[in-house]
């Protein structure tokens, strides 16, 4: 296997265009897709437009395509209202230690 690295910059750019959520808007399940190039440890944090977090899961040694199926439920397992809410996607690369972060819009609606 040929392992390129990227500079730094280019991938913190590419990680931000590769995260979404899909379908937006989200009705009984959604998607949380990301792209990294680097080996790196992964946080999903869902949060309401007040800030409130909603949800948060952790990943350990993530490389390449990752998705997540997310079932519109909060950390009590509990379906969240109809809104506005944040995805929040943050690598932190294995070997450097470097963040790399993409904030995400969505909507739920029932």
């Amino acid at each position: 296997t040929i392992h390129i690295v990227r500079p730094y910059e280019e991938r913190k750019q590419m990680f931000k265009e590769s995260s979404y959520v899909y379908p937006n808007p989200v009705r009984t399940f959604g998607k949380i897709k990301c792209i990294l190039h680097e080996p790196a440890d992964l946080k999903i944090e869902i949060f309401d437009i007040l800030g409130n977090l909603v949800w948060s899961k952790m990943v350990n040694y993530v490389l390449g395509e990752y998705l997540f199926n997310w079932d519109v439920t909060n950390t009590s397992g509990r379906k969240i209202k109809r809104g506005i809410y944040l995805c929040s996607l943050e690598a932190r690369e294995t070997e450097t230690n470097k963040k790399l972060k993409a904030i995400n819009k969505f909507m739920v609606i029932k």
